[in-house]
This record gives C-alpha cells, sequence and structure tokens, in this order.
C-alpha cells in the first residue's frame, strides 16, 4: 500500500530494485514487477488492488491489466471483452 504516497512513487520510479528490497519479496515476485507481468503477479497469489498500485506508478490502464491477465493484445481486449 506504501505506493499509495507520492514520495513513494517517486522512490519506486527512481529506484525499483531498492524499493522493492524494502519489503522482503522473492525473486520471482520481483521480476514479476519489474517486468510488470500483470498475470504472473497473480499466479504469485498478488493481490489486485497491490497490483492496481503498482500499475499506477507507469500509469497502466486497468484494461491493460486485464488484457494482460487474458493473455490477449490490448486492442483485441478491448474489443471482444469489451465491445469497444
Amino acid at each position: 500500500m506504501s505506493l499509495g504516497r507520492p514520495e513513494n512513487r517517486a522512490a519506486f520510479k527512481a529506484d525499483e530494485d531498492a524499493y522493492l528490497a524494502r519489503f522482503g519479496l522473492d525473486p520471482a515476485t520481483t521480476a514479476a514487477v519489474k517486468a510488470r507481468d500483470y498475470a504472473e503477479m497473480v499466479r504469485l497469489g498478488g493481490n489486485l488492488f497491490f497490483i492496481l498500485k503498482i500499475s499506477a506508478v507507469d500509469p497502466t490502464p486497468i484494461t491493460a491489466i486485464g488484457a494482460a491477465q487474458a493473455g490477449m493484445d490490448h486492442d483485441r481486449f478491448l474489443k471482444e471483452r469489451l465491445g469497444k
């Protein structure tokens, strides 16, 4: 939940490795976060609300996370899943 604070988002952007090390994440989780592999984050037990905090740093639309989790291209996801 620390990424809810602007100063923490700035620290994350400045040095992701150092920021993530503060939380004792295992190497697989750290790699998934750094790669913005949202499907892998979920597979590893990530909570969607925490993943949204990470995605807000970039910022990444929630539909892009849905597309990644569905294994789809973003445009295809919008068209097939949301009719847009």
